[in-house]
């Protein structure tokens, strides 16, 4: 829960709870603890879940971490340096067979 849904949860506004966590170093390290525990707990189960062959989680996984973007530039500067018009490949229009199949192509070229 979030800072607002405990103190919801405790009967007290979001200002009291945040002036008793400044106050009491004990609920703020709880508070922050229990957060970085539900994210590493989501986190492993997302791994996994790519891991297993879930196209969601793994497409969810390259965007959040690896960078990767739903449409990609192409910089067609031509030899004497001018210009031309840049196409864009709409990722969007593949298939999750598809993504998968270049994810592991790409991991065939990183070998």
């Amino acid at each position: 829960m979030n800072q607002e849904q405990i103190a919801d949860y405790l009967g007290i506004t979001r200002p009291t709870f945040h002036a008793i966590m400044k106050r009491d170093e004990a609920v703020s390290d709880a508070f922050r603890k229990g957060k970085a525990t539900a994210i590493a707990a989501i986190a492993q189960s997302l791994i996994q879940s790519a891991r297993d062959g879930n196209t969601a989680a793994q497409v969810f996984f390259l965007k959040t971490q690896a960078g990767w973007r739903e449409t990609m530039v192409v910089d067609n500067t031509s030899s004497d340096g001018t210009m031309t018009p840049k196409p864009t490949l709409d990722l969007s229009k593949l298939s999750p067979a598809a993504l998968a199949e270049l994810g592991r192509l790409s991991d065939d070229a990183d070998d």
